[in-house]
């Protein structure tokens, strides 16, 4: 899978306050080839559980982001984290105003 710039439009209109660090935080959604590449290595973490809806139902997204990282062995930003979510039908669930979040599947 390759996350495209068309892929992270639909992200942002569907989560306009979503930035590169989390909710509100350096807006809009960068479209950069590295933050491509960390969407990718979310999307990989979150496909390689073997019930995804397990694995990330009730999680926060700084906790993912590290379990990302690792599997990917690559540095992933939480705004990517939770893009990649998104694009994986895992709704994220907002902590208030800051900038994390935890999921919901809705598959």
């Amino acid at each position: 899978m390759t996350t495209t710039v068309d892929d992270i439009a639909v992200v942002a209109a569907a989560l306009p306050t979503l930035g590169r660090f989390g909710f509100g935080l350096e807006l809009p959604l960068p479209t950069d080839s590295d933050f491509l590449a960390q969407v990718d290595a979310a999307r990989s973490f979150i496909r390689s559980a073997p019930d995804p809806r397990v694995t990330i139902t009730g999680r926060g997204a700084y906790h993912l982001k590290h379990r990302a990282e690792r599997h990917a062995h690559t540095y992933v930003s939480v705004g990517a984290l939770v893009a990649g979510a998104a694009l994986e039908g895992i709704a994220p669930v907002r902590n208030g105003a800051g900038p994390n979040c935890r999921f919901e599947a809705i598959r």
